[in-house]
Parts: structure tokens; C-alpha cells; sequence
């Protein structure tokens, strides 16, 4: 995932998207924001932080455990 800021911070652009979390996501179309990630989903769980990497303005670690949209269990960690 590759999240662009260049027309601020509000709702970034998603410039980029892997096969990987577009199908975890189940995502069919296009997806253009942050606004359009589905809820809960992994996607969801690694855009929720970049308000404090922002805020921070340096990478952050994290983990998290959920059930998805789809009832499969995801534990996830990030910086």
C-alpha cells in the first residue's frame, strides 16, 4: 500500500494497492481514498495509524488481533 498526501492530509489518495490486500479486502473495483477501505478489514486496521505517523513524523510499531469482515481471525503488527 502506498498512500499519497500531496492533496493533504484529510483523506489520502491510495496510490497504490498489492493483490494481496485487495483480495483480503475483497475488493472488485477501484478504490480511491482512504474513505472508500472497507471496515474491517486489514487494510482498515494498517490505515487507522497514519494520522500518528504523521503526528510523530516517524514510524510507529503497532499490533492488533480482529475478526474480519469475512470471520477469519488476523493478527497483525506494523511500524
Amino acid at each position: 500500500m502506498l498512500l499519497d498526501f500531496s492533496h493533504g492530509m484529510g483523506d489520502p489518495k491510495i496510490a497504490y494497492l498489492g493483490r494481496a490486500l485487495r483480495e483480503e479486502c475483497g475488493l472488485e473495483g477501484p478504490i480511491a481514498t482512504i474513505a472508500d477501505v472497507p471496515s474491517r478489514s486489514l487494510l482498515s486496521r494498517l490505515t487507522d495509524h497514519y494520522l500518528q505517523i504523521i503526528a510523530n513524523r516517524a514510524p510507529i510499531g503497532f499490533e492488533a488481533e480482529f475478526v474480519s469482515s469475512r470471520g477469519a481471525r488476523r493478527c497483525t503488527a506494523g511500524s
